[in-house]
This record gives structure tokens, C-alpha cells and sequence, in this order.
């Protein structure tokens, strides 16, 4: 079963396998990449809030020993290599770019890593 349901719309973090518990925490700003069809569970990229960063989260799961990463950092039109072409501003690039996370996912995932992973994550939302 994978672990989030097939959607054409973007979803929230809160969609668990059953037996998970939900948390609500997770409805504030968190965002699921928009899929159509069948998608290959390979990497499972999130959007934190948009008050928040990304660096951050990757630290909080570090601290707690799960390894969570950014995605797409730095972008392309922040590497040396690209420096000298032309560009626009990329708002929208580099506000992904900062929020972008990249979860634990693996064939063998079990229910009980995925409950820890979003209980950190919500953990992170805490005053």
C-alpha cells in the first residue's frame, strides 16, 4: 500500500496509512507534490510552511537520527556554473527552494517509522 493515496490535487501531510494516528499539526502549511496517475514512491518531497525552512526541519530530524534532505539546493541559477546567463528574479524557485523537503522513503518502511517521521515534523510546528 503506498503510503500516500493517488490524487490529481495537492494534498496535505496528514494523509497516513491507517492505524497511524493523524496529526492535525500537519494540516498548517504542509504540502504534497501534485501527482496524476500512477508515480514511482522513489523520494517523497514536501513543502514545509512558508514561515518556515527547510534547513530547519533537516536539523530536527537529524537530532532525532533520521535522515531527511533538501531538494534541489542549491538551485540551478545559484550555481557558479550558471552565474553568467541571463535570468528572471525566480520567486516561486526560490521560495520552493527553501521549503523543499525531501522525507525518508524505502521499500521496507514501516508504519511505525512513518508515525515517528510526522510526529518530529509536528514537533517542529511547536511554539
Amino acid at each position: 500500500m503506498p503510503f500516500l493515496k493517488k490524487s490529481n490535487k495537492t494534498a496535505n501531510l496528514s494523509v497516513v496509512p491507517r492505524g497511524i494516528p493523524k496529526n492535525p499539526k500537519l494540516n498548517k502549511g504542509w504540502q504534497l507534490q501534485k501527482t496524476e496517475g500512477e508515480i514511482a514512491y522513489q523520494f517523497m518531497p514536501v513543502l514545509c510552511p512558508e514561515d518556515q525552512s527547510n534547513i530547519d526541519f533537516v536539523k530536527l530530524l537529524a537530532d532525532n537520527h533520521i535522515e531527511g534532505r533538501t531538494y534541489f539546493s542549491p538551485t540551478c541559477h545559484q550555481q557558479k556554473i550558471f552565474s553568467s546567463f541571463e535570468r528572471t528574479i525566480m520567486a516561486n524557485t526560490n521560495n520552493i527552494s527553501g521549503r523543499i523537503l525531501s522525507l525518508p522513503l524505502w521499500e521496507g518502511i514501516e508504519k511505525s517509522d512513518i508515525a515517528q517521521v510526522t510526529k518530529i515534523l509536528a514537533k517542529g510546528l511547536e511554539p
